[in-house]
């Protein structure tokens, strides 16, 4: 085989050989990998679903291509709910495999908060009071209410 490469000056991404000989993650996975990875530190704020559409990547392979960069230890997220109610979700998106302990570790020292999403606390203990008023009753059988 021959081959001729050129390196292009600017606007590439270096691929590690580990990710791109991986025969446990199928393409749309990889392209997804390289994509985000190559992405400038202003556009990585936005959620992986809507950085797979701008691939054209929707629904089941975008599904399954996330599913395995999560069982490889490629991507790593963390939902947490905030003050509200509302939901957040936190994802660390790597080039190298990571277990979860180094995953934690890793978000621990990008994120100034320790890791936490925006706008939520720590972790609160549940409250000493009792959720309900009253006593359990019974239902009469076959009798509505």
């Amino acid at each position: 085989m021959l081959r001729h490469v050129i390196a292009p000056s600017s606007g590439w991404t270096k691929a590690p050989h580990t990710v791109v000989r991986d025969r446990r993650l199928n393409s749309d996975a990889k392209v997804l990998l390289l994509y985000v990875q190559g992405l400038p530190d202003s556009a990585t704020d936005r959620p992986l679903g809507e950085l797979a559409g701008k691939l054209e990547m929707k629904g089941r392979p975008y599904q399954l291509a996330k599913k395995q960069l999560v069982e490889h230890g490629y991507l790593h997220e963390w939902r947490a709910q905030g003050e509200g109610g509302r939901w957040a979700t936190d994802q660390l998106f790597t080039n190298t495999p990571l277990t979860s302990a180094e995953a934690r570790i890793v978000r621990a020292t990008l994120e100034p908060d320790g890791g936490r999403a925006p706008g939520v606390a720590a972790a609160v203990p549940p409250p000493s009071t009792r959720p309900t008023d009253g006593r359990p009753t019974d239902v009469p059988d076959g009798r509505w209410l």
